[in-house]
Order: C-alpha cells, then structure tokens, then sequence
C-alpha cells in the first residue's frame, strides 16, 4: 500500500454520543458525477460514515484497497457503497 487516510472516526462518534455535534456525518472519500475513477493500493481507516462513496460515477475501478472499520459502536462505517 502507498498510503493511509484515517478519518478519526472515534472522535466524530466520541462527540455525537456527548450531543456535541449539530451536522451529519461525512463519507471519508466521496467522489461526485466523475468517469474513469481508479482507486488503488490504499488503507482507508476509521471514517466516521461510509469509507468510499462513487456517487453517479461511471467506469470506477478499485483494487488493493484495505477497509479497516471498528466492528462495534460505529454503525454504516462499511466499505464501499456505489
């Protein structure tokens, strides 16, 4: 892998737990109305909502991405969701 974006996600859910926030949560990579996407040799880690949106994307292609998300208190922190 060439690299990590670790979005802090704990904090985010830290603080909302303690009602401290007053906005949504954010995808850790969101890329909007775009062709011939490729993501690759990648950690994506701890985003406090979806790790990787495509939104209305075309010709999206991802390999040798690793998704790290904490299995408890973090709900929708999944991988890839088009």
């Amino acid at each position: 892998h060439n690299g990590t974006i670790d979005g802090q996600g704990m904090i985010w859910w830290q603080k909302h737990r303690k009602k401290l926030l007053n906005h949504t949560r954010g995808p850790l990579v969101q890329i909007m109305w775009s062709t011939d996407i490729r993501v690759s040799n990648i950690t994506l880690r701890n985003s406090p909502f979806w790790n990787f949106h495509p939104f209305d994307c075309k010709n999206v292609h991802i390999s040798g991405v690793t998704i790290l998300a904490p299995l408890h208190d973090a709900p929708n922190t999944d991988g890839i969701d088009p």
